[in-house]
């Protein structure tokens, strides 16, 4: 039977060696982008190993080609940047396809940049809210924050590293406490709490990957 291992990776974009070990042993690996697809193969001394990608970019119709492909293979590894694929990552609906396909579905657990957020936040994370990436059109990301206004429990979005300073000033906006998380899991992670308003100095020209957590 057709196995895909759905494999979480490291936040710091270091590679362990139990992920080396199973991209080895693959027939295909599925990334979510080319640069890292290579950068494995390279670690895991495979790049022989064909390997397909799986991103935002990927159309409705590409999803079932790509799985097709996998339920061909003995043995696929679909693996995102940073983190566990279908978490806020590319894709579930891969995965769902697969599994109507009759694919067997394995886990080699990783890292989530939420749970890590949530880890270090200080906030009671016992029940959260996960509310993705707020939108890019003015109107409804304003409709994003009263959402996230409303919200009685800790909650968690992501946004896009070059929007880090905008973020906060919009956060400032609606006066939340928070948890800011930045390049999680990296040499230079930086953690930083309280109200936006405070936080907007410490933001100031930070382009890296964040996660926020807003208390509840």
């Amino acid at each position: 039977m057709p196995c895909i291992l759905v494999a979480g990776a490291p936040l710091s974009g270091a590679f362990n060696r139990e992920l080396l070990e199973k991209i080895a042993k693959a027939d295909l690996l599925v990334a979510e982008e080319r640069k890292s697809a290579l950068r494995l193969l390279t670690a895991a001394k495979r790049r022989d190993i064909p390997f397909i990608l799986l991103n935002e970019h990927s159309t409705t119709k590409d999803i079932p080609a790509i799985a097709e492909l996998a339920a061909k293979k003995d043995f696929t590894v679909f693996v995102s940047d940073a983190g566990t694929p279908c978490i806020a990552d590319p894709d579930y609906r891969f995965i769902d396809a697969c599994i109507a396909l009759g694919v067997e579905m394995r886990t080699l657990p990783g890292a989530s940049s939420i749970t890590a957020a949530l880890s270090v936040s200080g906030f009671d994370a016992a029940r959260f809210n996960f509310f993705g990436f707020p939108p890019k059109q003015a109107a409804a990301r304003a409709d994003f924050y009263k959402e996230l206004a409303c919200c009685p429990f800790t909650a968690v979005f992501l946004e896009r590293p070059y929007a880090l300073e905008r973020t906060v000033k919009e956060l400032a906006e609606h006066n939340f406490f928070v948890s800011i998380s930045i390049s999680l899991g990296g040499v230079d992670e930086k953690n930083l709490r309280g109200f936006a308003k405070e936080l907007i100095g410490e933001v100031k020209g930070i382009k890296a990957p964040f996660t926020v957590v807003k208390r509840g």
